[in-house]
Order: C-alpha cells, then structure tokens, then sequence
C-alpha cells in the first residue's frame, strides 16, 4: 500500500520504458506468461542440476512458498483496475519475478535480505514507494542489525541495482534452463550477495 501510495507515477514510467523494450515487446506481443511457467512444479524440479530453474524450485520448497502467493497477497490490496491489459501484463510480470530475483542476486528471505533487495529494486524501478520503505526500516533496524553494517549492505544493494541489466524485461522464461552462474554474468553486477545477508 506504501509503494501504491508513494510510486509518483513510477507505474506508468516503468510501463512504457518496458513496453519499448526488446523484451517488453516479445512480452506484450507473445502474451507470454511468467507466472504458469513458475507454477509448473513438475517442470522446474525437471531444470538442469545447477540451472536458474533448479535454484528457484529449491528456494521455493525449501522457503514452502508457492508463486501464486504473491497473487494471493496482492489481491488484497485494492490496485487500480482501469489499467489496460498491457499495462495489468507488465505490473503482474514485475510482481511475479520477486523471487527470481532473490536468486539472482543471492539476497535471502531474511529481513536484512528482504531489505537489500528492496534497495536493489528501488535502483530497478526508481518507485519512491520502494525508497521511502528502505529508508524508514533502515532506520528502525539498523540497532538490530549493527554488526553486518546495515548502511553498507543498503548502498550495495543499490550499486548492484544500478549496474544490473533492467531485470524487469528480461525473458524469464528462456533463463530457467540455463546455468545460474551464467545467468549472473549475463545479467552484470548480480553477483551474489555478501556472505551475511545470504539466508
């Protein structure tokens, strides 16, 4: 709701830098569907020893999570409904890839990994929701977390975000198969996450 609220309009900007995109394109043209590919369990656990798609089936069951999660968590929020069905495609395809990107960057689960990656989409998507909520629990937590240097591993998070590729149009569904490790050089600057923020 703090992201919905605060975005300034980072919605509507994301959505057009992606639809001119390569692969905003190939999404919005081959209506392809991110979140049936990664509710295909069977499928994943069938990924390449070592591949993106192995190292999100292992996440997800070790985690006991389910794609369709996040579905059910944002049905509860009351998002704008009057978006075009590109613009309802592009905001479902950025919901759907949160956990792809826990891989990728190797940020875990935890609140300090949460919160690393928050600042990594912040970089991503410039949503002044996302900044507003990094700034506020970094504050909060930052007692909590004094012995990992909570201010470092936030600008990290950042500087990776900048340098990455925009994750948010890339093809997911050719990645899965594909080593991890090559996956992390492709997409630059996400590399794995320093050691204690790892879950």
């Amino acid at each position: 709701k703090v992201i919905e609220a605060l975005s300034g309009g980072a919605e509507e900007r994301l959505f057009h830098r992606f639809e001119a995109s390569h692969g905003g394109k190939r999404v919005l043209g081959e209506k392809l569907d991110l979140l049936s590919v990664l509710c295909d369990r069977e499928k994943l656990a069938a990924m390449p020893e070592g591949s993106l798609g192995a190292a999100y089936y292992r996440f997800m069951t070790s985690e006991n999570l389910t794609a369709d999660g996040l579905v059910e968590a944002s049905n509860e929020m009351k998002l704008r409904e009057n978006m075009p069905e590109a613009g309802k495609r592009f905001r479902d395809r950025i919901r759907d890839q949160h956990d792809l990107w826990h891989i990728v960057t190797g940020y875990g689960r935890d609140g300090l990994g949460e919160l690393s990656l928050l600042a990594f989409s912040y970089a991503q998507t410039r949503n002044r929701g996302i900044g507003a909520i990094v700034l506020l629990i970094t504050y909060s937590a930052n007692k909590t977390y004094a012995g990992c240097g909570l201010w470092r591993a936030i600008r990290e998070g950042y500087r990776r975000g900048r340098e990455a590729h925009w994750l948010p149009a890339e093809i997911w569904e050719e990645l899965l198969p594909l080593p991890l490790e090559q996956v992390r050089a492709k997409l630059a600057g996400t590399v794995p996450a320093p050691e204690c923020l790892r879950a």
